[in-house]
């Protein structure tokens, strides 16, 4: 069954999300920022009889699937890896294969093992890459201090955020759409459920990095930019890095969803390992208007 995360199921929503992995964390960020219904935001319990199994997102057109069993330990010293869950129950993936097309929506993200079940079952095109851990290393390791320059700072205003990534990141919202981001993303920085930070060149911010959800125990990094003309000088990899000692400071795990497989060179140096793969599925035109 699915069911809004609403009434009695609140609470089974909020105690269980962040047991889904990397993407629960996701849900239970987005739902403390928007709430669980009744705003932008609907969220979804996925329930094997009545107990719930994983969840379902919806924010402007784009759905966030997290649940099922954990992964395994790996790496040498076989510590619990926190990964994003391994597959779902065989009925909820039909069920969602039928519930998706009836509510509309662009794509769908989520633990690749899942994702691509409902690829086989719905079609479209599917993109996947690294999650990656990082840990809780200690801070001076993670941002020791610049022998020289400008050190990476919490953004104050956002439009030079946006303008930055308006150069630096494909596909990045324009005219109304870069409106729309910033008010989203000042009212989430200013209400602390994100931060974002920049690195300042001679001429102006030319690198920037954030915290794009705290769950209750994990942050979850994103939005890492560089100017063109600024690239291959490290700035990328020290604001990062600044990021990720921010997230440890409020007492969470950093982890990250990379947007391409060759990326994962990048984050490696700054203590990131790989903890799994996620998955995005691009539904096909027929099923986004919930025809």
């Amino acid at each position: 069954m699915i069911r809004l995360a609403e009434g009695p199921l609140a609470p089974q929503f909020w105690q269980l999300a962040e047991q889904w992995g990397i993407f629960g964390t996701k849900l239970y960020a987005q739902g403390r920022i928007y709430g669980l219904s009744g705003g932008p935001l609907e969220v979804w319990l996925l329930l094997a009889g009545e107990r719930p199994v994983g969840a379902l997102s919806r924010l402007g057109g784009v759905f966030c699937l997290a649940g099922g069993r954990a992964a395994p330990a790996q790496g040498p010293t076989q510590r619990p890896i926190q990964a994003p869950a391994q597959g779902l129950p065989q009925a909820q993936l039909q069920e969602l294969a039928r519930f998706l097309p009836l509510v509309g929506g662009r794509c769908l993200e989520g633990p690749l093992p899942a994702v691509q079940q409902l690829a086989a079952l719905l079609g479209g095109r599917l993109e996947q890459s690294w999650v990656l851990q990082a840990g809780r290393p200690p801070l001076g390791q993670l941002c020791p201090p610049a022998e020289e320059g400008a050190q990476p700072r919490r953004a104050g205003r956002l439009a030079p955020l946006c303008q930055l990534h308006q150069l630096a990141t494909p596909g990045f919202p324009t005219g109304e759409g870069a409106d729309a981001w910033l008010v989203d993303a000042s009212w989430r920085q200013r209400h602390g459920f994100s931060d974002f930070y920049l690195l300042d060149g001679e001429t102006g911010p030319v690198s920037t990095a954030g915290i794009l959800f705290k769950g209750a125990s994990r942050g979850i990094l994103g939005a890492v930019a560089t100017h063109p003309a600024h690239r291959g000088r490290g700035y990328g990899a020290r604001v990062t890095a600044y990021a990720l000692a921010q997230a440890s400071a409020q007492g969470l795990e950093p982890w990250l969803c990379t947007a391409n497989d060759l990326l994962e060179g990048f984050y490696r140096p700054l203590g990131f390992a790989p903890a799994g793969r996620w998955g995005r599925l691009w539904l096909p035109e027929s099923q986004q208007n919930g025809e």
